[in-house]
């Protein structure tokens, strides 16, 4: 652990997390797994499964796995299975875990890391294909700081120690399967974002804010797609930093009447943890 470089032990990438509450159809999850394999063009080489402490090489490819790991499973209990092409020695260029049941009083959640050089509107796509697939609740997606499985607990903590410095991204740990915010998920959301999804539950409370607010925003059948991106001749550009920030701060104030208080996550101090919750208010 002392001798691994922190390049070795997180980083930033892309990430997309999905809340749906479906009665799970295995085709369309691997639907999804194979267009995001076709955006990417990752191959994956390990995996976990339900309750395997080890991270273990995929042998007969991912699809041959997934069909092994779910052939007898109803979905009335969580399942769980993730899929990386990260190694000891380096972090994964392309990441997917998957919680998956039957509706629950919890959603099931997929979690997706990507290469930054993604670009958003491809992503945008990627949520537009899924919204077709599955009965999308709240889909987020922006910045990610990640941490290496393989050196897990350590980097995991490191990870969270960097993400106080990027104050724009998120993390598994402190949003994305919190578990106090994964417990409630269906009555709300736990952040702002670049890019999110909303289901019309969800879009009534904060309608007239965020159309105040000025973002950009698509009706979707099912719900409404909104982002901070600048929209300038049918192209998406991201903003600086220090502006995607502010955007932010702003739509955090839109969005607070389904934004959910949680809890902290292992790894943080509690004046770090204060700290992180009040990075919108500050608006710095």
């Amino acid at each position: 652990m002392k001798n691994q470089s922190k390049d070795t032990m997180y980083g930033i990438r892309k990430g997309i997390a999905f809340y749906f509450n479906d009665y799970i159809e295995k085709d369309s999850i691997k639907t999804m797994i194979g267009n995001l394999i076709n955006i990417t063009g990752t191959k994956f080489t390990s995996k976990r499964a339900q309750d395997d402490p080890k991270i273990r090489l995929i042998r007969g490819g991912w699809e041959r796995v997934f069909d092994n790991t779910f052939r007898n499973s109803t979905f009335e209990d969580s399942n769980v299975l993730m899929f990386t092409d990260g190694t000891k020695e380096a972090l994964p260029t392309t990441k997917i875990y998957m919680n998956l049941w039957n509706p629950n009083k919890m959603p099931s959640i997929i979690l997706i890391n990507c290469m930054t050089d993604i670009e958003w509107d491809t992503i945008i796509s990627f949520i537009h294909n899924i919204n077709e697939l599955l009965n999308l609740q709240f889909v987020s997606a922006g910045y990610d700081v990640v941490s290496n499985d393989f050196w897990y607990p350590g980097s995991a903590a490191y990870s969270l120690k960097f993400l106080q410095t990027m104050k724009y991204a998120n993390s598994k740990w402190t949003e994305w399967f919190n578990p106090s915010y994964r417990l409630v998920a269906n009555d709300g959301i736990c952040c702002p974002n670049i890019i999110q999804f909303l289901s019309h539950k969800l879009w009534s409370p904060v309608k007239d804010a965020v159309n105040q607010s000025g973002f950009h925003c698509e009706q979707l059948n099912s719900g409404v797609l909104l982002d901070v991106l600048d929209h300038r001749d049918r192209m998406l550009f991201e903003p600086e930093k220090d502006v995607l920030f502010d955007r932010l701060s702003k739509l955090y104030q839109a969005l607070r009447p389904i934004i959910i208080p949680i809890n902290k996550p292992m790894f943080l101090k509690e004046n770090e943890w204060a700290s992180w919750q009040k990075r919108y208010d500050s608006g710095k």
